[in-house]
């Protein structure tokens, strides 16, 4: 499918990751992103990546009874952790989506293990997102400043720009005109150059 672009008259291809306009079509896009992980998401090679639940109990058992907690004050730590979960996937809403965009943020930001090597263009088709950057932008508001407003030393996931990266990026784009003239420019008020 192609569309016009600007007065140029040059075509151009529209991106992969323009949202479906019918539910089926989403869930085909969808299904798709599956299965080109399915082999990696349902294989038991990746070692690391499931954690049975009971031996994760079995290890927070063994923590807290060293710290001297009796059974019924681990339990209750416990209820009240996965309480403060709930409310942090919920945060947002009790919309399905909105719950899934946050898990899958989380989990892409913390364990991306569990994803099978997901990229976030992937993720934003899961997630009926308009592409990356809009996951990226989620990652950043729910894990990065959830770090930093809580004082964590390391706030970056793995895949983040560092600050210095981000601040070098930005000094090399500016006085960038590139993009100057472009649809997105004139339906501001921007355009082909500023009148005076």
């Amino acid at each position: 499918m192609r569309r016009r672009c600007g007065r140029s008259g040059v075509f151009a291809f529209l991106r992969a990751m323009e949202k479906s306009r019918t539910a089926a079509e989403q869930a085909e896009r969808m299904d798709a992103v599956v299965r080109k992980y399915a082999d990696h998401l349902w294989s038991n090679d990746h070692e690391g990546s499931h954690t049975p639940l009971d031996a994760l109990m079995a290890k927070e058992e063994a923590a807290m009874a060293e710290g001297g907690l009796n059974e019924e004050e681990i339990y209750r730590v416990r209820c009240e952790a996965y309480v403060w979960l709930l409310d942090f996937f919920f945060a947002d809403g009790p919309n399905p989506l909105e719950v899934v965009r946050r898990v899958l943020a989380m989990v892409k930001a913390i364990k991306p293990e569990l994803l099978g090597g997901m990229s976030l263009e992937d993720l934003a088709v899961l997630c009926d997102d308009k592409g990356r950057a809009t996951v990226s932008a989620r990652v950043k508001r729910i894990y990065t400043r959830f770090l930093e407003g809580h004082g964590a030393k390391v706030t970056k996931a793995r895949f983040q720009k560092s600050e210095a990266a981000v601040a070098k990026y930005r000094a090399a784009q500016k006085g960038n005109q590139n993009r100057r003239g472009t649809g997105a420019g004139r339906r501001r008020g921007g355009g082909r150059g500023r009148r005076k």
